[in-house]
């Protein structure tokens, strides 16, 4: 047999001198069209997630008080976690210490409105991200001071607790506690059950902090709270937030709008295993301004009278933006932003606080990181509450109709077809932009011979769909 030759039981095809060169550039030729092909191959889709287009503020360390910010920053860079859990975690921390001893008087002469700097917030993340080290790094502080107050028969915190406890507590405190929930959902879920059925009312009373409150039922002694003041911090995963503030549990009471400093930040995991010491001056000065705040007697602050004007100024824009919500059908984002001039005022008094406690008023610096808050915490509300750009939503309700488009299709197109949220070309091209930007969609450029009249741009769905 012709060693050039291959027997045909083989299977294979026969290689002779005479076609062999032929084959060769047959194999050539394949390999050009598979190259082509994956050339031509469309780039792969990036998944709308239920958070594309519920854009959210980065938290800028610079919001935080001086004294505390270095401190803040050594936490994040060693736990590579979202840095919003930290901050909203100090400042918890900052308003448990602080409790009813100290009030702010937002308006310059009418001091009937006195307001104690009691927050309560949320850290909303999957698991992976890291929202319980976070949380315990930046309460660290809070935890050590609760101990030595557990020895002398004190109390600041209180972790897993029932309300009942939770108020005799509250009575042995009066200047206020911190209840802490690593996994919030339970107690949020709780308030469906017939036999918690006075939880939720009463913490919604905590909130404020400035109220006495009685417990007078037959079986249990009687509790007397000279004010009821509870600060609140918790961790929750997005979907169980949604499923525990949807259905019999949305009450429409305000209690979600109460969690002001509640935060879902954008997390890219990091793999990076950052070993390094911490800044132990950066933390021995935290640790000294909260020992001084929870040592200090208290007092009642105001604005600066030169400074006052930023707040009265910020007051009225932020009173005209609830107007607008509440005219557009969202009293969900509008109830949350009327909530924002107390929050304001208690930033800016623990700021102040933080950075020197010896303060008579609370200066402008203080008043402008306060207002930096309420805007940076705004952006995550939006999200929280679900509301998104309006190019997003066009763009999910025009990939929900993707089976009854043309492959190939302009925006009038669409607008032909009369759908619900897709009748208005501003929001159909907006929601193209989105499907582009995304990869659902590819841009082509049609001139005048292939359609036959004028060019025109015609939008494809992406090929690996």
């Amino acid at each position: 047999m012709n060693n050039l030759t291959v027997a045909a039981n083989t299977h294979k095809p026969t290689i002779t001198p005479e076609n062999n060169a032929t084959a060769s550039l047959s194999e050539v030729n394949s390999v050009e069209m598979k190259l082509a092909a994956l050339l031509m191959r469309d780039p792969d889709v990036t998944p709308l997630s239920s958070e594309a287009g519920m854009p959210v503020d980065a938290f800028d360390f610079d919001l935080l008080p001086d004294t505390l910010k270095k401190w803040a920053k050594d936490i994040q860079k060693r736990l590579q976690c979202p840095p919003d859990f930290i901050a909203v975690s100090i400042m918890i921390g900052l308003a448990a210490v602080a409790g009813n001893k100290y009030k702010i008087r937002p308006k310059s002469v009418d001091h009937t409105w006195s307001v104690v700097p009691n927050l309560w917030g949320l850290l909303i993340g999957s698991p992976s991200s890291k929202k319980t080290p976070a949380l315990n790094a930046g309460l660290e502080h809070i935890y050590s001071l609760d101990k030595s107050a557990r020895e002398k028969g004190k109390r600041i915190v209180v972790n897993d607790s029932t309300i009942e406890k939770v108020q005799i507590l509250q009575a042995e405190n009066p200047a206020g506690l911190l209840l802490v929930n690593d996994e919030i959902s339970g107690m949020f879920k709780g308030f469906e059950s017939q036999s918690r059925s006075g939880d939720r009312p009463y913490l919604l009373q905590a909130f404020n902090g400035d109220k006495p409150y009685s417990v007078d039922r037959v079986g249990r002694d009687s509790v007397y709270i000279p004010q009821n003041t509870l600060s609140l911090i918790g961790n929750i995963q997005p979907d169980v937030l949604k499923c525990c503030f949807s259905g019999n549990l949305n009450t429409g009471d305000g209690f979600l709008q109460r969690l002001q400093l509640a935060v879902f930040p954008d997390f890219k995991p990091s793999f990076k295993l950052v070993d390094c010491a911490p800044d132990e001056f950066a933390h021995e000065d935290a640790k000294e301004t909260f020992t001084s705040i929870y040592n200090g007697v208290g007092k009642n602050l105001n604005f600066a009278l030169k400074h006052q004007h930023i707040f009265n100024d910020w007051y009225e824009r932020n009173a005209k933006l609830a107007v607008e919500f509440e005219n557009q059908g969202r009293n969900d984002l509008a109830s949350h932003l009327q909530k924002f001039p107390a929050l304001v005022a208690s930033l800016a008094l623990l700021i102040e606080l933080a950075d020197n406690q010896h303060i008579t008023e609370v200066g402008e610096q203080s008043l402008n990181k306060a207002i930096g808050w309420s805007n940076y915490l705004f952006s995550h509300a939006k999200r929280i509450y679900g509301y998104g750009d309006e190019g997003y939503k066009a763009a999910n309700l025009l990939l929900e109709k993707r089976q009854k488009l043309e492959e190939d299709f302009s925006p009038s197109q669409v607008k032909q077809k009369g759908w619900k949220g897709l009748n208005d070309l501003n929001f159909i091209n907006a929601a193209i932009d989105v499907l582009v930007a995304h990869n659902y969609l590819m841009r082509e450029e049609k001139s005048a011979k292939e359609t036959g009249g004028k060019p025109s741009l015609r939008y494809r769905w992406n090929n690996t769909l």
